[in-house]
């Protein structure tokens, strides 16, 4: 899976100087488990990329939510009471697919039904990349450099170049907002242009930002804790108060930020 966030957004949120590394082991870990967690909360899979996955199917189910969406493209479905799955898959037309959201409806066919006795063969999850966006560019005019910083004309996204082919291609690691096709990039420094044609890979930062700041929030709440594992208790002046204590479960409002992109199951 993808982590859903980056150890240098984490420190930039803590006011950790990039160059300092005394504590990036730690932060890499607490980045790993929330990243972990998150995904374990959504009940969807981070990372987009090619799956298969069996799902069990209860009498007359219809409806089947995959784990991994939006799906880029369904290969196919089978269903056997063997688990086997060396037959034909179910024909696509006898079955509705709602790729955005990842639900299969079968509104022609009856699978049977039992635990896994479905497979599927899809590519889905909410984004191949945590930060780096592909794009296709016309030429370039003047000069844009690699290590630079790159901003759009018209969503004013920013992001420092990492690869850069006249014509071809632009690879950016994106600092902010959303870029969007057709718009015309600037190299902040060398102050060169060029038109981005299409995005053909867009990073979890830009399609799901508050599922990075949610992220980066539980992160920030388990630094600020780790002293006090242990603790149950401060005394001072022969008074007392009772501590809480750290724990890996996500906060309230990390959960409340993530609410709105759970997978959400329901058979009818």
């Amino acid at each position: 899976m993808i982590l859903a966030t980056t150890l240098e957004r984490v420190k930039a949120r803590l006011d950790i100087a990039t160059a300092t590394t005394t504590h990036d082991d730690m932060l890499r870990q607490l980045v790993s488990a929330s990243s972990q967690a998150i995904e374990r909360y959504l009940d969807r899979h981070l990372e987009s990329k090619s799956r298969t996955e069996q799902y069990g199917m209860e009498p007359w189910q219809r409806l089947l939510f995959l784990r991994g969406y939006p799906v880029a493209t369904l290969t196919s479905i089978k269903d056997d009471i063997e688990r086997a799955f060396t037959g034909s898959a179910i024909t696509s037309t006898d079955y509705y697919h709602d790729s955005e959201r990842g639900i299969v409806t079968f509104d022609k066919y009856i699978p049977v039904y039992g635990p896994g006795v479905l497979q599927v063969v899809y590519s889905g999850g909410m984004a191949a990349t945590v930060i780096r966006m592909t794009g296709v560019i016309g030429a370039v005019t003047g000069t844009m450099t690699a290590s630079n910083v790159v901003s759009g004309g018209t969503s004013l996204g920013r992001g420092t170049i990492v690869s850069i082919s006249s014509g071809v291609s632009i690879v950016v690691d994106v600092s902010s907002g959303q870029f969007l096709a057709g718009e015309t990039l600037t190299d902040v420094t060398a102050s060169g242009t060029c038109t981005l044609s299409s995005i053909t890979v867009e990073p979890l930062v830009s399609l799901y930002p508050d599922v990075m700041m949610a992220c980066e929030a539980q992160v920030m709440y388990l630094w600020q804790r780790r002293k006090m594992e242990g603790l149950t208790t401060l005394s001072a002046d022969g008074s007392s108060i009772s501590l809480e204590q750290p724990t890996t479960d996500l906060i309230p409002g990390v959960r409340g930020i993530l609410n709105r992109h759970r997978r959400v199951v329901c058979h009818r």
